[in-house]
């Protein structure tokens, strides 16, 4: 499979990059058309500022600039399919069925990865980035709080039961005012 980055209209600059299924047409300055074969690509994100993010089927998620189809940064995560992406300031949060990574977003780096129990997505707000949890053995749920520069663990709090909805592990999170997150589930709102 193929990861392109092709002449769109509207004039110099544009690109439309073609990732796995689906296409995404974004304006980047000094942007030239490039292609790159990666042949396990699983799944991947673009960012508008620039970065697209791809997994591999080996679980390899790769950082490449929208711009010259250079590979950034690379590093080995246990998911293989990206859930969501949450960009905050300078960083890019991308959250896949296992993993939860901060990219920054000026360089394509890496910044901390932390694995994740849940599928959804994470928020980040002042200077946290908050995620779930889903504890598939005691049937039990919350979230987690993390340094949003380095990754370090703040807090956890326990929400409540998942009533036996083990197989569920769909956990919505949503900037609910400064500081506060809501929380939705399948088994309930917190």
């Amino acid at each position: 499979m193929a990861l392109v980055a092709l002449p769109a209209a509207g004039g110099t600059g544009n690109l439309r990059v073609e990732l796995a299924s689906h296409a995404v047409t974004t304006t980047l300055a000094d942007a030239a058309p490039w292609a790159t074969r990666q042949p396990e690509l699983a799944n991947g994100a673009i960012d508008g500022g620039g970065i697209v993010v791809t997994v591999g089927r080996s679980g390899l998620l790769e950082v490449v600039d929208a711009r010259t189809g250079r590979t950034l940064d690379a590093t080995p995560i246990a998911g293989t399919r990206i859930a969501s992406v949450c960009r905050a300031g300078g960083e890019l949060y991308v959250k896949t069925e296992l993993d939860l990574i901060a990219i920054a977003r000026a360089h394509g780096a890496v910044r901390w990865a932390q694995p994740t129990t849940s599928s959804g997505n994470a928020v980040a707000l002042a200077g946290t980035v908050v995620d779930a949890w889903v504890d598939r053995s005691t049937n039990r749920f919350g979230v987690l709080a993390y340094d949003a520069r380095t990754g370090r663990k703040l807090d956890a709090i326990e929400l409540g039961a998942t009533h036996g909805w083990y197989d569920v592990q769909r956990v919505q999170l949503a900037a609910d005012g400064p500081g506060e997150v809501l929380v939705s589930t399948a088994f309930g709102i917190a």
